[in-house]
């Protein structure tokens, strides 16, 4: 009978205890009510619904997250250098003389033949008036000579020496005559004078530079590339030319010659593109960055540079699933195009991968998208920063 009632009284102390916490939680309840307050609701990154907790909630990273998109991408070899004209000549003078006259100036455009300059010809024309008659003197003597052997009444040598005056003094008004020729200094090519030298009434040494002329009818600009990439690049391949001085504009241009050697000490190979646009801008001498198209892709999955994890071995992303719970992803990429890379192996259109955030996430960790970015747009190129080659060091 003991025992009985001794079971009776667990029972009903046991009830007892679920009603006092039943009411409890009922009453916690209709506080939470009477504040405005209610359980936390979250949702996936497909829109779902997901009931959370109050202890779960403080655990949820705050992130910002897109899905990959696709766009066309293009890959380039890219390099500084500055623009040169076809051909850039100094020309020089041929003999002394005072500057008499100067008939162009810096910028001028110039024809082959067009006259620049002229030094004073007064010395060479009484030096050509003398080397015309010491000729006209040993003309005559020679023909006296000749006619004087015929009547034995000179030596065979003294003709000779005869005969060698008289081409000595043609040879010396040749001479006379070529000088005062060179007293015209004439332009060599078509071109622009792009430096004057020299001043109106300057005395003029021989071999002295008076101006500098560029031939601009082509403008080039050599550029140094990776010795692998020589395989994808050919004459006639693509180029683009950005210049400071134009901020946002491009310009185009075609490889045009293809160096037949590498260089042993950089492994580089010197690739010459040939403006054919801008010519009206872009001048010699301008630093020029160069870019050589070496591939095309369309419509190829991309994401942007911001989700890759920081720190790999290998390209990983965090992917967020329909639980806000994110997974690392291993990635294989194709080309890259300044912040945006191709996505060959490892996502799919409508995953959704961390863009900010994952310096905090480690496997299984739960966020909270707070904003999410989408990216459909076209990618202009060359909107790129690749690699710099410079011709002073090897690529590794």
């Amino acid at each position: 009978m003991n025992k009985a009632l001794k079971i009776t009284f667990i029972l009903f102390a046991a009830l007892g205890l679920l009603a006092f916490m039943s009411g409890c939680s009922a009453d916690l309840e209709g506080q939470d009510k009477a504040k405005g307050k209610s359980r936390p609701e979250t949702r996936s990154p497909n829109g779902k619904k997901m009931l959370g907790d109050w202890s779960g909630q403080a655990e949820m990273v705050p992130v910002e997250a897109s899905k990959p998109w696709r766009a066309d991408l293009a890959s380039y070899v890219f390099g500084n250098t500055h623009i040169e004209a076809l051909r850039e000549v100094e020309i020089v003078a041929r003999v002394d003389g005072l500057l008499e006259r100067l008939a162009v100036e810096e910028g001028d455009r110039v024809n082959q033949g067009q006259v620049l300059a002229e030094l004073d010809k007064t010395e060479l024309r009484l030096a050509q008036k003398e080397a015309a008659a010491k000729l006209e003197n040993n003309r005559s003597i020679y023909e006296r000579s000749l006619q004087m052997l015929e009547k034995e009444l000179t030596s065979q040598e003294a003709l000779e020496r005869s005969k060698y005056d008289y081409e000595t003094a043609r040879t010396q008004l040749d001479r006379a005559d070529l000088n005062l020729r060179y007293a015209t200094i004439t332009a060599p090519l078509n071109g622009i004078i792009t430096q004057r030298m020299v001043e109106k009434g300057d005395l003029i040494r021989a071999n002295t530079v008076l101006f500098k002329l560029a031939d601009t009818e082509k403008l080039l600009a050599r550029v140094y590339v990776p010795e692998k990439e020589l395989g994808r690049i050919a004459v006639g391949s693509p180029a683009r030319i950005q210049s400071e001085m134009y901020s946002g504009e491009q310009f185009s241009g075609v490889v045009d010659m293809i160096a037949p050697v590498v260089d042993p000490t950089t492994g580089t190979v010197k690739v010459t593109a040939r403006i054919t646009e801008g010519r009206e801008k872009l001048k010699p001498g301008m630093f020029c960055s160069v870019y050589i198209l070496i591939a095309t892709h369309s419509d190829v999955l991309v994401i942007s540079r911001k989700a890759l994890i920081p720190d790999t071995e290998s390209p990983e992303v965090f992917v967020v699933d329909d639980s806000s719970v994110v997974h690392r992803r291993k990635l294989t990429l194709g080309l890259v195009q300044g912040d945006t890379l191709e996505v060959l192996k490892g996502l799919t259109e409508d995953e959704v991968v961390v863009l900010v955030g994952q310096e905090t996430l480690h496997e299984g960790a739960t966020v909270r998208i707070m904003s999410r970015e989408e990216n459909t747009g076209p990618l202009e190129a060359p909107a790129v920063q690749p690699r710099t080659y410079k011709p002073g060091t090897r690529e590794r």
